[in-house]
């Protein structure tokens, strides 16, 4: 959506499990799918879904430069047995 200044705002939409599936369903070329930027989706299940998996992981943040590039040699060192998934 544009505002009448020109500016571009988003809807945000929550919807029911009804109204997910329907919006699934609309067809491809439908101004819908054009006006889509991202779906979320939560999956709500007493159990769980599939087995546990617990990641450690440190990444430290540059305090004086907070949007630098992440430096994962500190990560690398202080979790060696997750080296694989950091480097990936």
């Amino acid at each position: 959506m544009v505002n009448d200044q020109g500016i571009r705002w988003l809807d945000v939409r929550v919807v029911n499990e009804k109204n997910f599936t329907a919006d699934l369903l609309k067809p491809p070329n439908s101004q819908f799918w054009k006006d889509v930027d991202c779906i979320q989706t939560c999956a709500k299940a007493k159990r769980g879904c599939g087995k546990y998996l617990g990641v450690h992981f440190f990444a430290p943040l540059n305090e004086e430069k907070p949007i630098a590039e992440i430096d994962f040699e500190g990560a690398l060192s202080e979790f060696p047995s997750d080296r694989e998934l950091l480097l990936k």
